[in-house]
């Protein structure tokens, strides 16, 4: 594992030593005694500094390190795009360009890349701090004369460098805004760390603010797991929030909620994830079964469950990437059946991981209007 993630970072590093090539005709337009190795060892270094919090003390610049690289994985991805699609025209234009010529459409090309990966991220950034709400109505297929159920869905906030106490503000006003009757996380609660989250004891604080009725129920995700995973768990237990380690609970009289642990975690969560035929078992009660597990691939592992809620996808985050994922997630956004006919509900998230942006996908709180027949 660790020489494939070398091997990343090594490939990474030259990629991003071509943006510097690509980009050094228009730096030099504007500063014209600037070198190409220059622009070179720019780039790498940030293009490596996302890593950084992962190999050194959280020393405060390290910190603005790990949060600039994750910006520099936006510029460096729609870099990417742009003169891949350049080289396409340059190809097709360069035999009817003479030689002065040709270097001015490197420089002026470069510079409209840099203008429009700019705008993009501004713009990207702005709209992912902006929480939409997306609504579904549900009917319970079982026999079920209990209460309506207004559940507040949320996934995969991703605290650490960039998502922080003040995200934690946002989500919580909107949260309580809906005066919820459940309240359900469904993972991806931190983003692989717990020291890169700047004040832990004020997200416990903001945690236990969030106001439900029945109560706040959590399961874990792929990022909320390894070395720190002890932290992680020992911060939510502060909150009052219940914590479903592949574990149901049941609330009299009005649902049984599990929660199930990751299928495929970065790193340990305590435990193994238990079979969910154990975990059925010990199901008690008639009323409606749902469960909470982060990843919508695993929904054809259920059935005679009334809704899965799921996140992880994050319904692609960025353009081109929520194409991709549309195509390759069998369940990717928005409500779904399975073929053993339970419903499915898969929220795109409400944070960000890698690059704080969200182009053509909403950072998004789900509302699930539960009735019964």
């Amino acid at each position: 594992m660790i020489i494939g993630i070398v091997m990343v970072v090594i490939v990474y590093t030259l990629l991003n030593v071509y943006l510097a090539w690509r980009y050094t005709p228009f730096i030099r337009s504007v500063i014209p005694r600037v070198k190409f190795w220059w622009v070179a060892v720019v780039f790498a270094v940030l293009g490596c500094s996302y890593v950084l919090p992962s190999c050194l003390p959280m020393w405060g610049w390290v910190r603005i390190a790990g949060a600039l690289g994750c910006y520099w994985m936006g510029f460096f991805a729609y870099s990417m795009l742009f003169f891949v699609i350049l080289e396409i025209v340059r190809r097709v234009v360069i035999h009817r360009l003479s030689e002065k010529g040709r270097v001015k459409f490197s420089s002026v090309s470069a510079g409209v890349v840099l203008l429009l990966c700019v705008l993009l991220i501004i713009g990207g950034r702005i709209h992912a701090l902006n929480i939409e709400k997306a609504s579904y109505d549900l009917s319970v297929e079982k026999n079920w004369d209990g209460p309506p159920l207004k559940v507040a869905l949320l996934s995969d906030v991703h605290l650490g460098h960039i998502n922080g106490e003040k995200r934690m503000e946002q989500i919580v006003e909107a949260v309580n805004e809906e005066q919820a009757d459940l309240v359900c996380i469904a993972g991806d609660l931190f983003d692989s760390t717990y020291v890169g989250v700047r004040n832990p004891e004020r997200i416990a604080e903001l945690l236990g603010m969030i106001e439900s009725k029945y109560g706040v129920f959590l399961c874990w995700g792929n990022h909320d797991a390894g070395e720190e995973y002890d932290k992680m768990r020992s911060l939510i237990q502060k909150t009052g929030i219940h914590i479903l380690e592949d574990e149901v609970i049941n609330l009299k009289g009005i649902v049984n909620i599990a929660g199930r642990k990751d299928s495929a975690p970065i790193g340990g969560q305590g435990s193994e994830r238990r079979d969910w035929g154990e975990i059925q078992a010990e199901i008690q009660g008639e009323e409606p079964l749902l469960v909470l597990d982060h990843r919508p691939g695993n929904a054809n592992e259920y059935e005679n469950v009334d809704l899965i809620m799921s996140g992880h996808t994050h319904a692609g985050q960025v353009f081109p990437f929520n194409l991709l994922t549309r195509m390759n997630e069998k369940f990717n956004y928005g409500s779904y059946t399975t073929e053993k006919g339970v419903p499915v509900i898969v929220t795109s998230g409400i944070g960000t991981w890698g690059p704080p942006l969200r182009i053509g996908t909403d950072s998004e709180l789900a509302i699930i209007q539960l009735n019964g027949k």
